[in-house]
């Protein structure tokens, strides 16, 4: 359907047309920012609302989105409901705000991305030298890497491959969802200005993977 056919732009970044035995490619390089509920109701996992009935129907609901698909997505975050306080009294919600002003902010950022362009303009450099072929010139951000270049270009920890061996192991992660995992961890490394990633920045990554999923039926 209509959602699945953004399984290539997504992660090719690129749209295939294919009309009369000729098949044309489309650059697609877009951000992608979608947003759901967790149920059809909007109100799933609620303890006043919590029943098999209603873990079926959103179990149901979120197998719309397939695995393949949500394999693509880089970022979850859940947004918790609104309480009455937070609605009455604005310093409540205030209060849960980061602490960081939108200038430093900016500034962190822009300081990530650097590092990034640093990282994959000097491995383009050594291959230049060493007149190997290479996309690395094509690489502008962490999420650009292929699978095989965040296996090259991606400085571990070294027990790094063991917590993402155990993550693996506990929350069913494809190999796709790993390669995009430890993309999202070397960001978190830019972010903090870390030459490599370690367990610590992988366990940050795994807080934006999905958490909240209905139950299948036993």
């Amino acid at each position: 359907g209509v959602l699945e056919a953004l399984r290539q732009p997504i992660e090719h970044r690129v749209i295939k047309l294919t009309r009369q035995k000729r098949t044309v490619d489309y650059p697609a390089n877009a951000l992608v920012l979608a947003a759901m509920n967790p149920s059809p109701e909007g109100q799933w996992p609620d303890p006043m609302l919590q029943d098999v009935a209603q873990e079926r129907k959103a179990r149901l609901y979120q197998e719309k989105i397939s695995g393949p698909l949500r394999d693509r997505f880089d970022l979850f975050v859940e947004m918790d409901r609104v309480s009455s306080q937070e609605v009455q009294d604005p310093q409540v919600q205030d209060s849960k705000n980061i602490g960081m002003d939108f200038g430093s902010l900016r500034s962190q950022i822009l300081e990530a991305r650097n590092r990034q362009a640093h990282r994959f303009n000097s491995r383009k450099s050594h291959n230049q030298e060493s007149e190997r072929p290479s996309s690395i010139g094509l690489l502008a951000t962490n999420s650009t890497m292929s699978a095989s270049q965040v296996k090259s270009l991606i400085k571990k920890h070294r027990d790094v491959d063991k917590v993402l061996h155990q993550a693996m192991s506990t929350f069913g992660l494809s190999m796709r969802a790993r390669h995009r995992l430890l993309k999202v961890a070397q960001t978190i490394a830019d972010l903090e200005e870390s030459d490599q990633v370690t367990p610590y920045h992988v366990a940050e990554a795994l807080m934006f993977r999905p958490k909240r999923m209905a139950k299948s039926d036993p």
